[in-house]
């Protein structure tokens, strides 16, 4: 059950029988208000509909309570300024609805809200130029979680990865990896003498390769010979590298999708076409650039795309003006692409160094689709690894950055995975290796799995000193939690459907976290209360019915904790 929603609907049924929404798009909002004194639910429909019915919000306030106190499952209704309502719903409502939780276990917030909707959601997609780095982990987390939560509430999703295979960075990692074979047949070095390449030792094995099976043939040979060769290989190489530290990670694509197979001249041809049909597009010249010298800027006419019909600064080039395609066409034919493919819904998740496409890549996606596929972009913001309070560089092989790899290795697959969604991906966050491989209860990941070890721990110790099933544990007798710890327990289980509807509808699973320290945290709470109050124990052996009904609360709890886990990639510890 999503309590959200039914009290959402009684309310609505409320405004329907006081014909008060003579206007359909307006909406109220049912919630749990910051401070757990002003109830368990706050909604405000009053202020929502005092102009309606042109009366005060107060007044109105008054009126709606009258009618709410009428729900079975209602306590108490209060009305707080400028116009709140707030709900205080009976123990009988949270029992009730915690059977319903409990009868489907493991499958309890797992829903067909998505109908097979198609969802794209492109994550990572980094240069194929060299390793990942710890900038590319969050994102990669980002995407993988929303991908998983997606799928579990029945959206057909697929994971995609852009390889920007085309383009000057390319050309620049082909000669790097030629330089690096230079060097092991004898040659100089060409790294100290310029900074334009990539310097990184990971190139260094793919130069090897190409020595054992080729020897000497291309050292003689002119660049437009060997460059397209190296650059092949390089790609080929560094995309098995990418997927390597990716899987390392838990991350498997569904799709990698090539610039260069995707962003053909004809391809660009088509595209341009439908912009022109569409008239979206037009020859004409850019302004100055921010912080560029008037002398240095020159006025030419090029092909551009009228990025400003959709709210964008300015209208966006897809030609210089000697006629080559700029970046920003590779990414209008990629969009193209995926729109024609069929997905209804884009997800993009991207570092904040490309804040500046938001506008105009949502613009794109408004004209290509006629406004019909919805388009979101996530930026996420940088990750800064300390130990002890400062910064630290732990990478020998790939130049100025710390590698994934070297990450996972040091802190573990399932710490870095959590701790990447610790905080909204519009915030910059702060790892210090110290803390998070810290095994107490002021690291989220180990004070999250030891509520769930410690949970598993109570159910073996049960099960050693009463015999019992799980057909007994959902027919438990819940009418007999009725201490407020149990309740505020049930509660935030049952919040689990309307924390997962708002994951998906914001694409933000640091929902996720907050919802794991809050069952958690309500769990420890409960345990301490036990160890203070003999009849709050988990295990009573003079009352095997009470035992029963917490032994299935404690369940459904830990069949919670485990499926939220699970969704964010995380292995499960039974015991520790």
């Amino acid at each position: 059950m999503n309590f959200f929603d039914f009290f959402a609907t009684k309310i609505l049924g409320i405004v329907k029988e006081l014909q008060l929404n003579s206007h359909k798009n307006i909406r109220f909002t049912v919630e749990i208000p910051k401070n757990s004194n002003y109830g368990d639910l706050s909604t405000n429909v009053a202020m929502v509909y005092a102009k309606e019915v042109k009366k005060s919000p107060l007044e109105l306030a008054e009126i709606l309570k009258t009618e709410i106190l009428k729900f079975p499952e209602i306590e108490k209704v209060e009305v707080m300024k400028p116009a709140f309502i707030n709900l205080y719903i009976k123990n009988t409502f949270w029992q009730n609805a915690f059977k319903d939780c409990v009868m489907q276990g493991e499958n309890f917030g797992k829903t067909n809200i998505g109908k097979g909707e198609k969802i794209n959601i492109e994550f990572v997609s980094a240069n194929p130029t060299g390793p990942l780095h710890i900038g590319h982990a969050r994102g990669a987390v980002v995407g993988d979680v929303l991908a998983s939560i997606y799928k579990h509430l029945g959206y057909d999703v697929t994971r995609e990865y852009w390889i920007n295979d085309a383009g000057s960075q390319i050309t620049t990692l082909g000669k790097s990896l030629y330089f690096r074979y230079l060097e092991l047949l004898g040659e100089e070095s060409k790294f100290e003498k310029a900074t334009e390449f990539y310097p990184g030792a990971y190139l260094i094995p793919v130069a090897k390769k190409i020595v054992t099976t080729d020897k000497n043939k291309w050292i003689n040979t002119k660049e437009e010979e060997w460059l397209p060769y190296f650059k092949k290989v390089a790609i080929a190489e560094m995309m098995l590298l990418i997927k390597a530290d990716l899987a390392t990670l838990g991350i498997k694509h569904d799709v990698f999708s090539s610039e260069l197979a995707i962003a053909t001249d004809e391809g660009y041809k088509t595209v341009i076409a439908e912009l022109t049909k569409r008239n979206y597009i037009y020859k004409g010249t850019l302004s100055l650039p921010k912080g560029k010298a008037a002398a240095d800027f020159k006025v030419r006419e090029q092909l551009l795309f009228k990025s400003t019909s959709f709210g964008d600064d300015e209208d966006r080039a897809l030609e210089k003006s000697n006629g080559e395609r700029t970046y920003f066409a590779g990414d209008v034919i990629y969009h193209y692409n995926k729109i024609n493919r069929g997905f209804s819904r884009l997800v993009n998740i991207l570092g904040a160094d490309h804040i500046g496409y938001l506008k105009r890549l949502t613009a794109v996606v408004k004209a290509l689709s006629n406004d019909s596929v919805p388009y979101h972009i996530i930026f996420t913001q940088l990750v800064n690894i300390l130990e002890n309070g400062k910064p630290l560089r732990m990478s020998k092989r790939a130049g100025n950055f710390i590698i994934l790899q070297d990450l996972i290795q040091e802190v573990g697959k399932d710490i870095l995975r959590f701790m990447m969604i610790t905080r909204k991906h519009g915030v910059a966050i702060d790892l210090d290796l110290a803390e998070i491989k810290e095994q107490s209860n002021d690291n989220p990941v180990f004070y999250i799995q030891y509520a769930y070890a410690r949970i598993n721990s109570v159910l073996a110790n049960a099960k050693k000193e009463m015999q019992y099933n799980l057909d007994m544990l959902k027919q438990a007798d819940l009418s007999l939690l009725t201490d407020k710890a149990e309740i505020d327990l049930m509660k935030n289980v049952l919040k689990l459907p309307r924390v997962l509807e708002m994951t998906v509808a914001e694409d933000d699973p640091h929902k996720i976290y907050l919802y794991l320290m809050d069952i958690t945290k309500s769990f420890h709470h409960l345990w301490n209360k036990g160890k203070e109050i003999e009849n709050l124990r988990f295990i009573i052996p003079t009352n095997q019915i009470l035992t029963i009904a917490r032994l299935s609360l404690l369940l459904q709890t830990s069949l919670v904790i485990k499926s939220m886990l699970l969704l964010l990639g995380i292995n499960i510890k039974e015991k520790m």
